[in-house]
């Protein structure tokens, strides 16, 4: 579940953390990351994923701040602590809710955008669901590969 939910995650973090009025935009299309680093404090495989940036999200960075809210239905929470921290070409996004001893979710992600094409950063996240905690430290580099989106 953590993978997947780094994954969904990233991408709209750096949408979010990069408003309309910004200079440096991200390419709507299919973006692959590489994602590696640790888990639980171990080496874990690098794993590679492809995401879909619509022209939407793009143009409704607002959009997806309000998505990051709803992680916390994951364990239980309703979430209200997101900061968002910008410069022209990176930034960092702070996120946490709910009870560290029971169910909590925290994700801290910083990064550069190099391009329009391409953004690197790294990500540290901590999970506890029912008293059981899973944490990672991952680095990322996503590259944009072309416009269109596979549909699913």
């Amino acid at each position: 579940m953590q993978r997947i939910t780094i994954g969904a995650v990233l991408l709209a973090l750096c949408l979010a953390a990069f408003p309309a009025r910004a200079e440096i935009k991200l390419d709507p299309g299919t973006w692959q990351q590489v994602e590696s680093g640790s888990e639980d404090g171990k080496p874990a495989e690098p794993v590679t994923y492809t995401d879909c940036l619509t022209p939407e999200q793009a143009r409704d960075p607002i959009k997806a701040l309000s998505a990051l809210k709803e992680l916390g239905s994951l364990i239980g929470q309703h979430c209200q602590n997101l900061q968002v921290h910008q410069e022209a070409d990176a930034g960092s996004v702070d996120f946490a809710c709910g009870d560290e001893k029971t169910n909590y979710i925290a994700i801290s992600f910083t990064f550069k955008i190099h391009d329009a094409r391409h953004y690197s950063g790294t990500v540290k996240s901590t999970f506890v669901f029912k008293g059981r905690k899973t944490s990672s430290d991952k680095s990322i580099d996503a590259t944009w590969l072309k416009a269109e989106c596979e549909k699913k």
